[in-house]
């Protein structure tokens, strides 16, 4: 292999990580769920994905925790807090499940 030749493919990683976030395609917080791609999920818009870390991602139209769509959630203004925890403005999920 030629080093000078070698670069690093950027296109998956995620956006806005923060110290000590895991890494949301192949999480231990997702036992089994091993490397995702946005574009290996049935439903998913691989164009418009975004990581959101902690095992969250959304596209244009959903959000996603450990590759499963979270029902009812708002895309458009969903963010991720922190361990575990995220928000839509209407609701707020801790590891993917609506608490309040």
């Amino acid at each position: 292999m030629d080093p000078a030749g070698f670069r690093v493919d950027r296109r998956f990683e995620p956006d806005d990580r923060q110290p000590g976030d895991r890494n949301p395609w192949h999480d231990s917080q997702c036992p089994g769920s091993g490397p995702q791609r946005p574009g290996n999920r049935p439903g998913v818009s691989a164009s418009t994905f975004k990581d959101l870390g902690w095992g969250y991602g959304k596209d244009a139209f959903s959000v996603w925790y450990c590759g499963q769509e979270i029902k009812g959630a708002v895309s458009g203004r969903f963010r991720v807090l922190g361990d575990g925890y995220a928000e839509d403005g209407f609701n707020t999920y801790y590891y993917g499940k609506k608490v309040r």
